[in-house]
């Protein structure tokens, strides 16, 4: 749109989007596990500093739960 193409033309970076309420899963049964919430923590700081509202989530039992409680 118009807002983006001035953006661009002036140089300045693209406006930035309204605040989401994002859920980033992490872990699970697997071996891998450790890596997965490790690499959710750094999904999650950089959605954060966007502006994000971020919940970490273990993928668990209790996940689905988790996911109502915070919509």
């Amino acid at each position: 749109d118009s807002t983006e193409r001035a953006a661009a033309e002036s140089g300045d970076r693209e406006p930035v989007s309204p605040s989401l309420k994002v859920a980033v899963l992490m872990g699970g049964p697997s071996a891998e596990a450790a890596v997965s919430r490790s690499s959710a923590a750094g999904v999650a700081q950089a959605l954060a500093a966007r502006g994000h509202q971020v919940s970490l989530l273990e993928l668990d039992a209790a996940c689905a739960r988790a996911l109502l409680d915070i919509a």
